[in-house]
């Protein structure tokens, strides 16, 4: 199931309503103008990627029924999914009441848990990563950083209902490590969490190229068809 980007109506103030609220005469006029743009736009937000999210929803109930015959889905991305699951029920990402997000969450929750139920159903959700900010006070004044670290983008508590993470990424040489003949590109991919093969926690399958067929595995105590644990049914 591709996820495309949705073609969202303008979210940002258009020079007109610029003009608009720069017109009314008090200030206690042009903040209700401008509370009420903001709710206006959040509104044409919400009603683009809520047709969006009803055709996924359609789509996902098809593949999770036992008699469909899919054998395994994956979604590209998971992570474009929780944010239009989020504009559908709020018309945007921010400024919204954390008492809110509780039963949105919930609701994205129990639809990735259904290949649960139907037993039959692989599911493999990609994601992208993002930059890890911590916040710090310095001088009494609060700052956002960034700590280096790159984190899955996305429903936050998809790692605790998964099966498996993996991390993929491409490493790139150095000009310094292509002289003395290593590859100028490799794709890696590391197993961070296994709940159904803990054998694997760590494992890392690296290519000689961008383009090889064979893979080098690091970091596994055994081979694959000997784990050490019996994968269930």
């Amino acid at each position: 199931i591709c996820v495309k980007p949705l073609d969202l109506p303008q979210i940002f103030e258009t020079p007109e309503e610029s003009k608009a609220k720069a017109a009314l005469p008090t200030l206690e006029a042009r903040k209700e103008l401008q509370a009420k743009q903001m709710f206006d736009r959040a509104s044409k937000v919400a009603d683009a990627a809520a047709d969006r999210w009803a055709e996924f929803l359609g789509l996902w109930r098809m593949v999770m029924n036992p008699k469909s015959g899919f054998r395994t889905v994956v979604i590209d991305t998971a992570s474009a999914l929780y944010e239009m699951a989020s504009l559908a029920k709020f018309g945007k990402m921010v400024q919204v009441p954390q008492m809110m997000w509780a039963p949105m969450k919930a609701e994205f929750a129990a639809l990735m848990k259904l290949p649960y139920n139907t037993r039959q159903v692989n599911v493999i959700l990609l994601h992208h990563l993002k930059d890890e900010y911590k916040n710090t006070t310095v001088n009494g004044r609060e700052s956002s950083e960034k700590t280096g670290a790159r984190v899955r983008r996305g429903f936050g508590e998809i790692g605790e209902i998964v099966q498996m993470i993996i991390k993929c990424q491409r490493l790139d040489a150095t000009p310094a490590q292509i002289q003395k003949g290593e590859p100028p590109s490799r794709f890696m991919a590391e197993v961070l969490d296994s709940g159904i093969w803990p054998g694997l926690n760590r494992t890392k399958l690296i290519t000689g190229y961008a383009d090889a067929d064979e893979w080098e595995m690091m970091g596994a105590g055994h081979p694959f068809p000997d784990i050490g644990s019996t994968p269930p049914p």
